[in-house]
């Protein structure tokens, strides 16, 4: 019996051990696999304050920019009031305006760098904003109302121009003339032949032309579809408009079409990721190049609620009529080719250069070789017209050529867009740092800043935060962990949990 119960024993010690192992195999198992999830977890964190870092920097060179150095003082006077309740900033009110004004100058209006290279004074500009962040009344105040005055006046020419040719009829005589067609300043919608046509009309009347789109995405949309089933002309005709090519065609129906120049400008609004599922890393004809893309700033709109006084009234009336006159004397101008002095020529040389050693570089992305592949048209067109409203405003006269201060805003403006377009490119979406920008956002645009708790996160995160561990108690304690690390809050216990408390604002 007592050797019967020792071996039972050493069994049973033996069993004991092996289970002891086990158990110790498994936590530390669990310890590494925990160890492991943390890292990663430090490791996303890490790269979401990366980005974040790269936003607070490219917003603070943004925040050099300032109106009053970009325009004349009356112009710059009058957008610092049409944007008071607007949540834009310099360039976000510079860009809009000068593209809308690019579109009313006149047919040949160019701009010479030097003796042999001129480029059409127009531009492709894109202001890039989420759904619901007042990018229309950006457009009504910076691009349609200042320019009312020059559309009224041609859409009353037309009637009056189409009045007569009926009246000629009417008479029972046979007309000498066609029936005048409609001359439209500012487009909001077109096919390819109509805008072909349209293009055909503004040359005969030496007239630039503008097309607008409050949601740009459908244009670039259209142009794709056109490309792949359609009659696969659309994206040459905007790819060679920009240039203000020839255009020569011939069909069986529509006949002959053809102008030997143009001066086409666009400006519309798009949201981000609309514009990453549009690029998708792949922009080899230089489509998206062509454009300058402007990041509206994430601010909340403010608005007074109070009726404002007869003061403000007047300012505002004044502010509105002096963006109007702008509009109608350089749509007035005569045109000419205004060219760069030789010491912003030498200036603009090396810079130029400088980006363009960048593009040879083989590892320069494709997206951003394109961007830099453009930088040089982009950067004298906007020269051109920071030199135009210039004139307009006594400060240089038509002869003047153009001056390095105002060549180098326009190098300023280009690298700093492209600066913000290949940050855009490049910063990766991950669900740590969309976590982050959410927690943050919750607490600091409440009118005062407020504590978010992981629950509040979860459920104003939407599908995406309420499943999964896109905002898990450990993830949401990484993210507000990293955001008091830089600074833009702190973290609040309350009992066995932890808020987020946000103390400064976060760039976009």
């Amino acid at each position: 019996m007592t050797s019967q119960f020792f071996e039972c024993f050493e069994d049973e010690v033996e069993y004991r051990q092996r289970e002891d192992q086990r158990a110790a195999k498994t936590r530390a198992s669990k310890e590494k696999q925990q160890l492991n999830i943390q890292a990663n977890l430090n490791s996303k964190v890490a790269s979401a304050g990366e980005a974040l870092s790269s936003a607070e920097r490219l917003a603070s060179d943004r925040s050099l920019f300032q109106l009053h150095e970009l325009l004349p003082k009356r112009l710059a006077d009058a957008c610092q009031i049409m944007q008071q309740s607007l949540p834009v900033d310099t360039l976000s009110t510079v860009l809009p305006l000068l593209a809308g004004y690019s579109g009313l100058l006149r047919l040949n209006t160019r701009i010479a760098k030097s003796y042999d290279y001129s480029v059409v004074c127009n531009l492709y500009v894109a202001l890039v904003c989420i759904s619901g962040g007042s990018k229309s009344p950006t457009k009504q105040r910076l691009i349609d109302d200042p320019a009312k005055n020059v559309v009224k006046r041609y859409r009353e020419a037309y009637v009056q121009e189409l009045k007569e040719w009926k009246a000629s009829n009417d008479e029972g005589k046979k007309a000498k003339q066609p029936e005048p067609i409609q001359y439209w300043p500012h487009l909001t919608d077109y096919s390819t032949p109509a805008l072909t046509r349209q293009l055909v009309i503004s040359e005969a009347k030496g007239l630039g032309q503008l097309i607008i789109r409050d949601e740009l995405s459908g244009l670039l949309s259209a142009v794709d579809a056109d490309t792949k089933s359609g009659s696969g002309t659309g994206e040459a005709q905007l790819l060679e408009a920009y240039d203000g090519s020839a255009y020569y065609s011939i069909r069986i129906e529509a006949g002959s079409r053809c102008y030997e120049s143009c001066h086409l400008s666009i400006y519309g609004n798009i949201q981000p990721e609309a514009l990453r599922k549009l690029i998708n890393d792949d922009d080899s004809k230089g489509k998206f190049a062509r454009f300058l893309f402007v990041q509206l700033p994430a601010r909340v709109v403010n608005y007074e609620d109070d009726d404002p006084s007869d003061e403000e009234q007047d300012a505002w009336n004044h502010a509105q009529q002096v963006l109007r006159d702008y509009a109608d004397e350089l749509h007035a101008l005569k045109p000419r080719h205004y060219s760069f002095s030789a010491e912003a020529r030498k200036v603009f040389n090396r810079w130029w250069e400088m980006h363009q050693r960048r593009v040879h570089m083989p590892l320069t992305p494709p997206v951003i070789r394109s961007l830099l592949g453009k930088a040089s048209a982009n950067a004298i067109r906007l020269a051109g017209m920071l030199h135009l409203v210039r004139v307009v405003a006594g400060e240089v006269s038509k002869t003047d050529q153009i001056e390095i201060t105002t060549v180098c805003n326009a190098m300023a403006i280009v690298d700093q867009l492209l600066k913000e377009t290949e940050a855009f490119h490049e910063e990766e979406q991950t669900p740590m740092l969309k976590l982050m920008r959410h927690v943050h956002i919750l607490s600091w645009n409440q009118g005062e800043p407020r504590n978010v708790d992981h629950q509040y996160a979860r459920d104003k995160g939407g599908r995406d935060m309420r499943r999964g561990d896109a905002c898990s108690a450990s993830a949401f304690k990484e993210a507000i962990d990293g955001l008091e690390l830089r600074g833009y809050g702190e973290v609040v216990p309350i009992g066995k949990r932890f808020a987020y408390r946000a103390s400064r604002a976060m760039a976009s």
